[in-house]
């Protein structure tokens, strides 16, 4: 068998590569899914009469929230893998083959190992049955996915042979890891409020004739006072929402281009 770095890694036992096709295919037609779904909500916001029924903007919400994020994640990891990679298993550590050229770690150079296991047919085909992701002392990251050939062996042969590199269970950021991919769908769900209240107080900013007690024609304001103030607080409510949303997903991505954590 393939000898690497001398004894370093000793022999090479298996090759699983991936399938860097189907993550182009998948991030292509989630891609698809989202954008139709943008263009459907945009065209809902512009044309839809303000007062009407909001449930039809989530014929577009849904498809753009879900579709945009699963496209980024499958397209950059298709961009970064190239046309090809491969993980290598050998005697004493882990190899990665892809665009960037060929890294290996020593099994004494991992630092971190998280796994994760999903159920259905759905994470199946995205691929996100098994999350496996690797940090080594290096700072140089990982992550093996469903869309890598027997990425379960690799899982438990990581866990074999570094059992200890598994964090405690109770992980302060794994509530992170959830609230990062709900980010997006708060940023399309405060921007399509702060939009729809514009546009409704604006469409409303006249005065209506309104009979009084004594049947005497009034001049009212089309939005009430309580209206108003709850148009208002819904507005800065959302305006804080985008905002604050907009600046972790920032800093997520900042920290990932960067690879920090």
């Amino acid at each position: 068998m393939e000898m690497v770095d001398g004894d370093r890694l000793g022999r090479l036992v298996s090759a699983h590569p991936v399938a860097v096709s189907r993550r182009w295919r998948t991030g292509g037609l989630a891609l698809a899914i989202g954008l139709a779904g943008a263009l459907f909500l945009a065209y809902l916001i512009s044309v839809a009469p303000a007062s009407g029924s909001g449930r039809p903007l989530l014929l577009g919400l849904i498809p753009m929230a879900c579709g945009l994020p699963i496209a980024v994640v499958h397209l950059t990891r298709a961009v970064r893998s190239g046309r090809h990679e491969t993980f290598e298993l050998y005697e004493n550590g882990l190899g990665r083959r892809a665009s960037g050229g060929h890294r290996s770690w020593t099994w004494e150079q991992v630092a971190e190992i998280r796994v994760k296991s999903n159920d259905g047919a759905l994470w199946v085909r995205l691929g996100w049955d098994l999350k496996c992701s690797v940090r080594f002392t290096d700072g140089t990251r990982v992550r093996i996915d469903g869309q890598t050939e027997d990425s379960r062996l690799i899982a438990r042969t990581l866990l074999a042979r570094r059992p200890d590199a598994v964090p405690p269970p109770t992980d302060p950021l794994g509530a992170w890891r959830v609230v990062r991919w709900v980010l997006p769908i708060v940023i399309v769900v405060s921007a399509s409020a702060l939009v729809l209240i514009a546009r409704h107080v604006n469409a409303h900013d006249g005065y209506h004739r309104v009979p009084d007690s004594e049947g005497v024609l009034q001049l009212q304001p089309e939005v009430s006072d309580a209206e108003m103030a709850l148009l208002t607080l819904g507005g800065v409510v959302s305006a804080i929402a985008l905002i604050c949303s907009l600046v972790l997903l920032g800093i997520h991505v900042l920290t990932r281009v960067t690879g920090r954590r």
